[in-house]
């Protein structure tokens, strides 16, 4: 099995799409390399429905040939149209895994951690406070400003 997440399929199976090649054999490399492998659970509901008509459409007709398989026997039979739209298909599933912020897998790491979170020991402190033109961090000028005011 695969660890690579669903987004990660998602996006092998588009690169593999884009490439040069017959479109037949660029929707099976897309689709035994990488959509194969998608867990249909990591995927969010809207992707999900459209996942299982993808994959429906991929396995409608029977094997008649030995070896053969479902997967097999659809795309040797389907039209170049119906191939095109398969292709399309998985790119707009990837778009819509992307608009749904959903990269299962994907760890959000912050840029820096703020002032409030940094340990004195910890070497990854939030960036000084900006200085106003009076040279004072933003912190220090504010209780003279305080003073002068009363």
């Amino acid at each position: 099995m695969n660890s690579n997440s669903a987004w990660e399929q998602f996006q092998g199976a588009t690169l593999s799409l884009v490439r040069s090649g017959a479109l037949k054999d660029r929707i099976t490399n897309a689709y035994r390399n990488h959509l194969a492998h998608v867990d249909e659970a990591e995927l969010p509901k809207d992707v999900r429905e459209a996942f299982r008509s993808f994959h429906r459409t991929m396995s409608r007709e029977r094997p008649l040939v030995r070896g053969d398989d479902a997967f097999r026997a659809t795309l040797r039979k389907m039209s170049m149209d119906e191939a095109e739209e398969v292709a399309c298909s998985v790119v707009r599933m990837l778009c819509a895994l992307q608009r749904s912020g959903t990269r299962a897998g994907a760890q959000v790491v912050p840029f820096y951690i703020t002032e409030h979170g940094a340990d004195e020991s910890d070497s990854r402190k939030a960036p000084p406070a900006a200085q106003p033109p009076g040279g004072a961090p933003a912190e220090e000028a504010a209780p003279s400003r305080n003073r002068a005011a009363r």
